[in-house]
């Protein structure tokens, strides 16, 4: 990893991002990345600790399926390389 101390508008960009997967910008979300920094802003918000520094959300939607938000997963047999062999791959269309 590389030592980032001296790349102040990297690290002010890291320090507020969260990244949120949905399928609709209604919701619900999955939080994907950032999960410490949202349990930080919760606690200041709850507690009134300090002042709320600026972050950045970013959010992808998607209408395909997706085992996060509990859609149903489905693996489809093919078949093997070998004699009596199985394999299985995701079906993700």
């Amino acid at each position: 990893m590389r030592d980032l101390a001296g790349h102040s508008e990297l690290l002010s960009l890291l320090d507020g991002r969260v990244v949120l997967f949905g399928h609709q910008a209604t919701g619900p979300l999955t939080l994907l990345d950032g999960n410490h920094r949202m349990l930080a802003l919760a606690h200041r918000l709850a507690t009134g600790s300090g002042p709320l520094a600026p972050f950045r959300a970013f959010v992808g939607l998607s209408q395909g399926p997706c085992r996060w938000h509990g859609d149903p997963v489905e693996w489809i047999e093919r078949p093997g390389r070998e004699p009596g062999e199985r394999r299985f791959i995701l079906k993700v269309w």
